[in-house]
């Protein structure tokens, strides 16, 4: 886009996507100037209210209200927020008179600027489980069966890894991107619970026919809930700019058991005997603090 000081560039959050691309390369959405500015910077999402952010690099130099934000994270944006993109202000207007929301940005300072901080998109903090019980699982199914999409384009390099608990199991994920434009890549892993994992990047931006690697590390903790076995996974990779698309590459991973056990004390210590009955009953609890089931003689 033209940046002169004196300007700004309204942009009407509008399109079957529902998502703006920002960056320096001229095909992005909106284009800024600047040497701060990378070729595929940042992403606005308005598909939902309240609007998101996402900068799609770790290098990627972004300031809401004047606070500095990590990459490949999602924040909410408010109309009163602006934000800051190597030298160049934007700031989300709603809609008025049936005129859709848009985006104003200008190498100029904007006015209006508020002191309501960001707050990052996370998901609510789960309940903690009781100590011994079973992790909780995500709702989707555990495999879904493979799925290659033309343009989405995926490999692993591996579709199984034995491990054990506390050991780290890494597949390496090669992306392609097979359309004809610009487009940012989503990888998430279905089948374990999500804090056992960990992607490297979670979010790839990729010119027509590039290509990326991504590392997925998966590490089952010492807990009865890594149950020995083994555990199908899915690789499900989507894009914003392909609504509807995704491939999905699916995996097992295999858990060695471990074998642990607790004996409680017994119940009464001290019991008297008499001479016509010269038996008497005692308890004890055992608890299986393994990862497989155990049998266990008294």
């Amino acid at each position: 886009m033209d940046n002169p000081e004196t300007t700004s560039n309204h942009i009407p959050l509008q399109n079957e996507r529902g998502f703006v691309n920002i960056g320096s390369h001229p095909s992005n959405d909106l284009v800024l100037e600047g040497v701060d500015v990378k070729p595929f910077h940042m992403l606005i999402d308005f598909r939902g209210e309240p609007y998101h952010l996402i900068p799609l690099s770790a290098d990627a130099e972004v300031r809401l209200n004047d606070m500095a934000l990590p990459g490949h994270e999602s924040y909410e944006i408010l109309t009163s927020d602006v934000i800051q993109v190597g030298g160049n202000r934007i700031k989300l207007y709603p809609a008025v008179d049936g005129e859709p929301p848009r985006l104003a940005a200008a190498a100029q300072a904007l006015t209006g600027v508020s002191d309501v901080g960001y707050q990052p998109a996370a998901a609510p903090a789960p309940r903690p489980a009781p100590e011994g019980a079973p992790a909780p699982r995500r709702a989707t199914p555990a495999a879904r069966g493979s799925i290659q999409d033309e343009v989405i384009l995926a490999v692993l390099d591996r579709t199984a890894a034995q491990v054990s608990v506390e050991q780290t199991a890494v597949f390496n994920l090669t992306l392609t991107n097979g359309s004809q434009v610009v487009s940012t890549f989503h990888v998430a892993v279905e089948g374990v619970p999500d804090e056992w994992v960990l992607v490297s990047p979670s979010n790839v931006n990729l010119y027509e026919g590039g290509r990326a690697e991504v590392v997925v590390e998966i590490t089952p903790p010492r807990r009865p809930a890594s149950t020995a076995g083994t555990h199908p996974l899915s690789f499900v990779i989507t894009s914003l700019n392909h609504a509807g698309r995704q491939t999905v590459l699916d995996a097992g991973l295999e858990i060695a058991p471990y074998y642990e056990y607790n004996l409680s004390d017994v119940s009464p210590r001290q019991k008297s005997l008499a001479f016509t009955r010269p038996y008497a009953q005692v308890e004890m609890q055992v608890s299986n603090r393994g990862n497989d089931q155990s049998t266990f003689m008294l």
